[in-house]
């Protein structure tokens, strides 16, 4: 069936062609940070650990430290947090986010994905643990709130709005912020979303639960993952939700998406045209399930797909209209010196067919802001660095 704005892309692409000298490139690398136990990047093979501050000037990440709570039975036990820790570029200088640490990696992981910076950079939304008995660490029998924190002066605004666990995202290009509040960490009770303006603190809860998953940086739209209270949140019901007439505007995907929550988090380009989503392919070939990871591009403003990315998933939007970073996984290589990373431009009128590589098999992604890109970097010795560098497009 002929359909000019589908098209399928199959792991063969010709990205030999793509690696022609007037292809994309990443220039300007340096180093942000020495990588070792003590920080927390290792999680979800480091996507999402770290989020680059939209004026470019700080990075956002997790360091792991111990904690003393207690247990049931009141005996005191030792436990993981991740605390917030914002560096400046400029100086080096680490600056810890004034909340308590949070309890759990994928809880981390989960909420570092949104969007945690204002448009200016000039803001976090963080969750806000109330941290009853002292202890530094978000517990998870603990109140946790919202928290507005102002890099500049240091100082944090805590919103009134809790649960046992809290979701803060910017949303419509920062005019919003969106919250899920819930009871349990585990199995989730008393689900709600909530929506105000940024500039004028003023809750309302929207009509479906879900957990917000990426927010369009255009428009009113964001992609939310609904959830069934009682249920633990699970890939499921993906949805397109008009946050302004507060409704779904439609099913995100008509295929079987990843089990793994993870997987789960859609990137939409910086023009707000297309969103790039996983969704799973599993066919039954000599009495065996092949499974076969897809990246999916949907286009709002038709409610139709633009296109498939095979052995691919998004990692966040690149430099200029209609474009995403991509990663593929070393599992999915067919050689350990093939690029991990790739730059997928699409266009208005037709879908760019080529995969364009960013730099080596030495690096993988962390997350993208404008035109940077944050990755890892392992050297000959097995050692890892945090690295930025600017992905730049060639010359027309």
């Amino acid at each position: 069936m002929k359909n000019a704005l589908t098209i399928t892309i199959l792991c063969v692409l010709a990205v030999s062609a793509a690696r022609a000298a007037d292809g994309p490139k990443l220039v300007g690398e340096r180093e942000i940070m020495k990588l070792d136990d003590t920080i927390a990047y290792r999680e979800n093979g480091g996507v999402s650990s770290m989020r680059l501050s939209p004026d470019g000037r700080r990075v956002l990440y997790l360091r792991k430290k111990t904690y003393k709570t207690a247990g049931p039975d009141g005996k005191q036990r030792d436990r993981r947090g991740y605390k917030l820790v914002l560096r400046d570029l400029k100086t080096g200088k680490d600056t810890p986010v004034p909340v308590p640490a949070l309890f759990d990696d994928d809880y981390a992981a989960a909420w570092l994905s949104m969007t945690v910076f204002d448009p200016a950079g000039k803001t976090l939304v963080v969750p806000a643990s109330q941290d009853g008995n002292k202890n530094g660490l978000m517990d998870k029998t603990e109140r946790c709130k919202v928290g507005l924190y102002d890099i500049a002066s240091g100082k944090l605004t805590t919103l009134e709005i809790e649960g046992n666990v809290t979701f803060p995202t910017y949303a419509s290009g920062g005019k919003s912020l969106v919250v899920l509040a819930m009871e349990g960490a585990g199995n989730p009770t008393h689900v709600k979303v909530c929506v105000t303006p940024s500039d004028k603190i003023k809750f309302r809860t929207l009509n479906n639960p879900g957990l917000p998953r990426s927010v369009s940086p255009t428009s009113d739209l964001m992609v939310m993952l609904l959830i069934t209270e009682g249920e633990r949140p699970r890939p499921g019901r993906c949805v397109l939700y008009n946050l302004k007439s507060d409704s779904i505007v439609s099913e995100l995907a008509d295929q079987e998406q990843s089990r793994r929550m993870t997987e789960n988090n859609p990137q939409w380009t910086s023009d707000g045209r297309y969103i790039y989503h996983i969704v799973v392919k599993n066919e039954q070939r000599d009495g065996r399930t092949h499974r076969e990871t897809l990246t999916r591009i949907w286009d709002p403003q038709t409610k139709q797909e633009a296109g498939i990315l095979s052995d691919v998933a998004p990692i966040g939007p690149g430099p200029g209209k209609g474009a995403m970073v991509l990663a593929r996984p070393r599992v999915m290589s067919k050689s350990k010196e093939d690029p991990r990373i790739f730059l997928h431009i699409q266009g208005d009128k037709a879908v760019d067919q080529k995969l364009h590589p960013l730099g080596d098999a030495s690096i993988r992604p962390i997350s993208t802001q404008g035109k940077w890109l944050l990755f890892i970097r392992k050297d000959a010795n097995g050692a890892e660095k945090a690295c930025l560098a600017e992905i730049a497009l060639p010359k027309k």
